[in-house]
């Protein structure tokens, strides 16, 4: 299998150079996914901290999703026409929208804010691993913090998406705005929740929201109309923030992975698990269930139920009135995901243990087998394509939201898979509520200020 160790950068360089003769630029959106991906595949084929190298049928279905991610944008040419509104006058009105919308995420600070409470106590009286193993429920065992598996579902469906779109939003519009007021609430409500639940995802979400609204703006900012300019001129007000904030950032992840540090014994041992394992193991994971002709991906198909899991939960919340039996796809994946498997042995023959971080690579195969590594990919890279050359030719801050979760989505199912969740599904729903339906308009691309 060491072919995969040369073919996968001879790839990565093939669609880098189809998306610049597509782009014109180097680091556009599905060049940067493809490398992503590519970057983890490449490692994962050393096997650094003793993972498992991914069986050849992986790796080819891996490379097969990103050349249909690749041919799909080539395909795209861009939405933006008409000529009955204008980006600035959209964004103007945009900013007005999304400040009401925080007054109801304030509104539900409270919530949180007892929750996060209630999570401290808890984490005094039984500490880290007793807290860890008890703060997710599921179909037998409720949550130990929201104390019924309803209450967190709908703090699930309500209140994460709210969350999850506050702070991309607080980010975007400090960005363009110098908005603070819109960045501490979501700050103060990510922070919350992400201790409660003793995760570190959320302030991944911040860095990758931050870093990405700077490229995209940056990417907008070189043309010289009004819009650009005015891009340009807020990005350099706002650097001395960013830096601060990413320094911020940077140190609370150090504090989060120094009390998780007794799970991997060193500094070297936490490097090699949270940047080496968590980013290779699930290629394993999902190797391990597709070369195993007895496991529940092989005997099982949900015919898209998977790619719609957040859909198909709200769904099932329903239709359960009816049939009391029915299982949505995430309550029917969830128990075998939480279970650990062995991917690997380290260096002293200890088993390397993990679990839930399957991939979307699961999701595709589950729903389409081999087909869906065509299509799916293919419609995806069209569509993200579409939004990115409508951001550069207009640049209205709604398209700036949406790409970040589409490519929140592309970055973030190398671990486990958004589009099973509901955040992911309520989320986009809102976006297009807020951004296009409550607000509706056509763009030219014209200039002036945003």
């Amino acid at each position: 299998m060491t072919w995969f160790r040369w073919i996968i950068p001879v790839f990565a360089g093939f669609a880098c150079l189809v998306g610049f003769a597509k782009f014109r630029r180097w680091a556009n959106p599905v060049s940067v996914l493809v490398l992503w991906w590519c970057l983890w595949l490449f490692v994962a084929n050393f096997s650094p901290t003793g993972v498992y190298v991914p069986s050849p049928r992986t790796q080819i279905l891996v490379l097969v999703m990103l050349y249909s991610l690749v041919l799909g944008s080539f395909f795209a040419v861009g939405t933006l026409k008409g000529e009955t509104g204008s980006v600035p006058d959209y964004n103007r009105r945009l900013r007005k929208r999304w400040r009401a919308v925080f007054w109801i995420a304030v509104g539900s600070m409270p919530v949180v804010a007892y929750y996060f409470v209630k999570a401290i106590g808890i984490f005094l009286s039984e500490g880290f691993l007793g807290y860890r193993g008890a703060v997710f429920g599921d179909m037998d065992r409720p949550s130990v913090l929201f104390g019924s598996n309803y209450v967190e579902l709908l703090y699930t469906i309500v209140l994460s998406p709210l969350i999850f779109l506050a702070l991309l939003a607080g980010v975007v519009y400090y960005l363009v705005f110098r908005d603070r007021w819109m960045l501490g609430v979501s700050l103060l409500l990510t922070s919350m929740d992400a201790i409660m639940r003793l995760g570190r995802f959320n302030f991944y979400y911040l860095l990758f929201f931050l870093f990405l609204s700077i490229l995209l703006l940056m990417q907008r900012s070189r043309s010289r109309d009004g819009i650009g300019l005015f891009f340009a001129g807020a990005l350099r007000n706002a650097r001395g923030a960013i830096v601060t904030l990413v320094v911020a950032m940077a140190i609370i992840l150090m504090v989060l992975n120094t009390v998780r540090m007794e799970e991997a014994g060193t500094v070297t041992g936490v490097l090699g698990k949270f940047a080496i394992e968590y980013h290779t193991g699930g290629f394993v994971l999902f190797d391990d269930s597709l070369n195993h002709p007895a496991s529940e991906l092989n005997r099982h198909m949900s015919y898209g139920r998977s790619l719609f899991g957040g859909l198909d939960t709200l769904a099932v919340l329903v239709l359960r009135r009816m049939d009391s039996g029915l299982q949505s796809i995430s309550n029917v994946n969830g128990p075998l995901m939480r279970e650990f498997q062995v991917v690997g042995y380290d260096s002293n023959g200890y088993p390397i243990m993990a679990n839930a971080f399957y991939t979307v690579l699961y999701t595709m195969y589950q729903d389409g087998r081999e087909f869906a590594f065509f299509v799916v990919p293919f419609l995806f890279g069209y569509f993200l394509s579409n939004r990115y050359l409508d951001w550069l030719r207009g640049g209205d801050i709604g398209t700036l939201m949406l790409l970040n979760v589409l490519l929140f989505a592309g970055f973030f199912s190398l671990f486990m898979s958004p589009v099973e969740g509901v955040i992911f599904w309520v989320s986009l729903a809102l976006l297009f509520l807020i951004n296009r339906v409550w607000l509706p308009v056509r763009f030219v691309s014209a200039g002036g200020e945003p």
